[in-house]
């Protein structure tokens, strides 16, 4: 199961909304129904994210950051496994080397008083290109785990891939995840190009 959101602004409780659902409609309580057993946050960092967001005074990257920081505000505690990731940090990526990955929160029991502060962490300005490829290579080192886990994916669509260096399309890589490993993505766009939209339409079939 996949999803695509082209609008950056629409999800600002989604992550609540489909990780976690009251028991009973309508009936005041605490308890809570689990969508997900596992999520993860990819966040983009990238160059092409730090423009403008409309007219909200926001660039595209302090929208991800804000849309984040409020979406795990409504998140309760349901002992899922979670994690917070950026696509890319700098630096050489070694396929599958625990330091390449440069988790904000590395994968583990959610306690949403670190994950916060590891929101709070997020940067506001650019590390680096846009590398969304990188960002789901490193997702097939990641899944795996037991139940059902949710993706949330920050993206404008755009990749730096480099001729004769093997890595693979971020729609191949995709396609692979959704065949090997029990995810749901949910693409939370800000493609602007026909080109970025369609692929990540693509993503989302």
């Amino acid at each position: 199961m996949k999803q695509v959101h082209s609008s950056v602004t629409a999800p600002l409780i989604l992550l609540f909304l489909i990780l976690a659902q009251p028991l009973f409609a309508g009936v005041p309580q605490t308890t809570y129904l689990k969508m997900a057993d596992n999520f993860f946050i990819v966040y983009d960092p990238s160059t092409s994210m730090d423009v403008p967001y409309k007219q909200t005074g926001l660039t595209r990257m302090a929208m991800e950051k804000k849309i984040i920081r409020e979406s795990s505000a409504s998140l309760p505690e349901l002992s899922w496994q979670a994690g917070l990731y950026p696509h890319w940090k700098g630096g050489l990526w070694l396929s599958g080397s625990p330091e390449a990955f440069a988790p904000y929160y590395r994968l583990h029991n959610f306690d949403k008083k670190a994950y916060n502060l590891a929101i709070d962490r997020l940067p506001t300005t650019p590390t680096g290109p846009p590398m969304l490829q990188i960002a789901l290579m490193k997702l097939e080192h990641l899944l795996g785990i037991a139940g059902q886990t949710q993706v949330f994916l920050f993206t404008d669509g755009k990749d730096s891939r480099i001729k004769g260096v093997p890595e693979p399309a971020p729609l191949d890589e995709t396609k692979k995840l959704a065949k090997n490993y029990d995810v749901c993505f949910t693409i939370i766009s800000s493609a602007t190009g026909k080109k970025e939209k369609k692929l990540l339409d693509d993503m989302a079939a």
